[in-house]
């Protein structure tokens, strides 16, 4: 712990980010005594090492750090965390929060993103002091920034920082001599953007005004950094493609609304009510770059056409659909973040063309299998039970300790608008952490958690892989369509089960029978490999069903000519040699037969006989 000589106010920080960094180096020079900084954020703990002062996970009570110091100040910097009245106010002073917003005005999140969509000139940061009204209390510093005509969100951000750097040095002087002066917020205008607030349209541009379409596309560049708001769209015959850049066109055309003037090969020039607008950098959900002027052969558009708009009916589902689920983003991006596939020992990669192949199989409801599960009847527990069986058999041959597979239930998009499939995934991590001990019952069990948390989380939206840096590395495999190897979907009955054959392999699972299809890629899996999979899986549930408490791991999956082949084929190493000679004999004849061969290797070096 940093103990800084003589008498000084004592602090916490809780944050993440660059800025808690800097801000602590302006309180340490000012003789402030850092008591510990609370983040998740590996630049703050290298920071803390450096500087000896003691880290706080946000994941462990912090609260009860917190309430049981007496400290002076707690400072809030990049903080997402809602606070507590009993937290914010522990400190003998002040609980003090940095806001990227002018307050009262743009209270709440992703205040320059909002700024720029509502085409402000003048911007600011706050510093407040914080009480039971989010971004609501008394304005300790405060400073305005201009918006120039061409400003990102990106580049907004960088300018607050730097406000926020200057003006949090100024701060501390103040605090340091007793002479910070408080100014209580006008309520009365502030405006309030909530964490979980959609983009206007869900981000599907409208062809009203060019100066909205060029705020909102520049509202949502966050150039590389985490982007939790969106990205700016078009529409295409139920198809969303992500627009990247735009710009407003000096010249006006009298064409109607929306309507293509003009097709380059990096660009397309859009009419509006107000103005004309270049759009460039369009990408598909599935992050496939498209050049502009391919935009006519893939999607048919030409100069003349018009673009489209969504309509209130699909904007109000897509917003309802979007709330839903947009609170568990930060859940699904972590899952995804440590993704593992599964990977099956019996792939193996052919040149030949990839062809879906399906294998019909049905599982045989033995009821004393399902009475290892849960003691229910034929129903829903037997859907859940064909899953658990699934994941017991993937334990089995895994050799990761843990892994993830694609899952989807048809339930996730039923009765909605088409346009949803393409903008949400339906598609989500299924994660098994593998233990040795467990037996199929426990596995049961811990299948049906994971589907009850699946229900409630639901699915996460497409574009997550293009704002949020700790995806990159899973950006080749979106875009090859390779994210899950492996997938299980949940499916009304198997009519039209094509349609969910992207994979290498698939397990589709019927509701309405007793019985799942296997499809698969035949340039990764043979169907000699299908064969013995599924052979292995019939002698699986008959070896559960045998020994029902043993642990999954200890089952036998190999038929008796595969035990006998594994055991007793492979092990015959014997071979017939002449007993007459010794080895120096066998030896010398080797190398009369064969002078010029190899004989040994070692570190590079070989040597002939």
């Amino acid at each position: 712990m940093n103990m800084n000589e003589g008498n000084c106010y004592t602090c916490f920080i809780l944050g993440e980010g660059a800025l808690p960094l800097l801000c602590g180096d302006i309180l340490l020079r000012n003789n402030f005594r850092i008591l510990g900084v609370i983040s998740k954020d590996s630049e703050v703990k290298d920071w803390s090492n450096k500087n000896e002062i003691f880290l706080i996970s946000p994941s462990e009570d912090f609260n009860s750090v917190l309430l049981n110091n007496s400290y002076d100040f707690l400072f809030s910097i990049n903080n997402r965390y809602v606070l507590r009245e009993s937290i914010y106010n522990s400190p003998l002073k002040y609980t003090i929060n940095y806001h990227d917003g002018p307050l009262p005005k743009y209270a709440g999140a992703f205040a320059t993103s909002w700024a720029l969509m509502n085409q402000e000139k003048i911007h600011g940061i706050s510093w407040h002091c914080v009480n039971g009204t989010i971004d609501g209390g008394p304005i300790l510093r405060q400073s305005k920034i201009e918006i120039e005509s061409v400003e990102t969100v990106f580049s907004l951000n960088v300018k607050c920082f730097e406000s926020a750097y200057n003006e949090f040095k100024e701060l501390v002087k103040d605090l340091s001599n007793n002479a910070e002066l408080l100014k209580v917020q006008d309520l009365t205008q502030r405006t309030y953007y909530p964490l979980y607030k959609s983009l206007p349209k869900a981000g599907v541009l409208t062809w009203h005004d060019a100066k909205i379409v060029d705020s909102t596309i520049r509202a949502l560049k966050f150039d590389g950094h985490k982007n939790r708001l969106g990205l700016a769209k078009i529409i295409l015959n139920n198809i969303f493609l992500i627009v990247q850049n735009a710009k407003i066109l000096k010249s006006s055309s009298d064409e109607l609304s929306g309507a293509i003037i003009g097709i380059d090969d990096d660009c397309v020039r859009v009419s509006c009510q107000f103005g004309d607008i270049e759009l460039s950098d369009f990408m598909t959900m599935d992050g496939i770059e498209i050049l502009s002027g391919s935009l006519k052969e893939v999607y048919g558009l030409e100069v003349g056409c018009n673009l489209g708009e969504i309509d209130d009916f699909l904007e109000k589902k897509i917003i309802s659909f979007d709330k839903s689920i947009g609170k568990h983003e930060s859940y699904w991006v972590e899952k995804l973040s440590s993704l593992d596939t599964l990977q099956f020992p019996y792939s193996s990669f052919n040149i030949e063309q990839s062809l879906k192949a399906t294998h019909t199989f049905e599982v045989k409801y033995d009821q004393r299998l399902l009475l290892l599960s849960d003691g229910g009847s034929i129903g829903k527990g037997s859907m859940e039970c064909v899953i658990a069986l699934l994941v017991s058999y993937f334990t089995r041959i895994s050799e990761n300790e843990g892994f993830s597979f694609g899952f989807a239930h048809y339930e996730l998009f039923k009765d909605k608008p088409v346009e949803l499939c393409d903008l949400y995934s339906e598609l989500v991590p299924f994660q098994v952490e593998r233990n040795h001990q467990e037996n199929f019952k426990s596995i049961f069990n811990k299948v049906r958690g994971q589907l009850e948390h699946i229900n409630n989380c639901k699915t996460y939206a497409r574009d997550v892989f293009f704002r949020y840096p700790e995806l990159d590395f899973l950006k080749s495999k979106v875009v090859r369509k390779k994210l899950f190897p492996v997938q299980i979907f949940l499916v009304e009955d198997f009519s039209d089960h094509q349609e969910y054959c992207s994979s290498d392999l698939t397990f589709i699972i019927s509701e309405k029978t007793n019985d799942f299809i296997c499809v698969h890629d035949t340039s990764v899996y043979s169907a000699e490999s299908m064969d013995k999979i599924l052979d292995q899986i019939v002698l699986f549930i008959d070896e559960i069903i045998v020994s029902p408490d043993l642990p999954i791991t200890s089952l036998n999956i190999l038929s008796e000519a595969e035990r006998h082949q594994l055991i007793y084929e492979w092990n015959a190493t014997e071979r017939s040699y002449p007993k007459d000679q010794t080895l120096v004999d066998l030896f010398e004849s080797q190398a009369a037969e064969s002078p010029d061969s190899t004989a040994l290797v070692y570190e590079g070096t070989s040597l002939s006989y």
